[in-house]
């Protein structure tokens, strides 16, 4: 009796065995099939084996127009490294920095390096090289002082990139632009007084970096 209880229980404890470890085998098998699912339905998984990227970006607070819209073209290196090129303008006719009346036309093309350090987040570095003409005038509209200048500057930017089959949408939440070469040509004032407010406005995006919030952009992957 003893014996064949030893053999019961030895059978039961094999068979208890051999259900735990399928129970396990299926959990485990279950979560692997749920890793490879999410992983395949990430932004980094849709980012394999594409070469190419194209966006517009229909507007971006701040920088020196304080509106802006672009079109950027994008050449992957690998899922999570790009190198893109960007052609942005002023988006807006007129804007006041500080004065009465003033107009601001900012053109400028970049180049840059994107890094994603996660599934979507990205931090990005480059330079641009900005063409701007600046005129300011006084509550009559009269026009007292204006330049144009061309400004070079650094740029980094932190954001979030979602890509789907074929699509991308994303933000640059935050970018700054520190001016290291600025050049001053066809600078004119119309009254002695406001050669020292030409200067002070010249030194702003001499001195000053400059800031971009939220800039938006969708396009293509292939």
């Amino acid at each position: 009796m003893f014996k064949f209880s030893m053999m019961t229980v030895a059978m039961l404890v094999t068979l208890t065995n051999s259900a735990f470890a399928a129970t396990s085998e299926e959990v485990v098998g279950e979560s692997v099939a749920n890793r490879v699912e999410v992983r395949e339905r990430s932004s980094e998984h849709y980012r394999m084996n594409k070469d190419f990227e194209l966006t517009f970006s229909p507007i971006s607070f701040g920088g020196f127009a304080l509106t802006n819209s672009g079109v950027t073209a994008g050449a992957f290196i690998n899922r999570n490294s790009q190198v893109l090129a960007n052609y942005s303008w002023n988006a807006s006719d007129r804007t006041c920095i500080g004065a009465i009346n003033c107009d601001l036309e900012d053109k400028f093309a970049s180049v840059a390096f994107k890094r994603f350090v996660s599934n979507t987040f990205y931090m990005q570095g480059g330079a641009s090289h900005h063409t701007i003409s600046y005129t300011e005038s006084n509550s009559n509209g009269d026009i007292e002082f204006g330049y144009d200048a061309t400004i070079t500057t650094a740029d980094f930017a932190i954001g979030n990139q979602w890509n789907f089959n074929g699509f991308t949408l994303g933000c640059d939440w935050v970018s700054f632009g520190l001016p290291v070469a600025t050049t001053y040509k066809n600078s004119f004032y119309t009254e002695d007084g406001t050669l020292s407010e030409l200067n002070d406005r010249q030194d702003e995006w001499k001195k000053n970096g400059k800031i971009f919030f939220t800039k938006l952009y969708l396009g293509a992957t292939f």
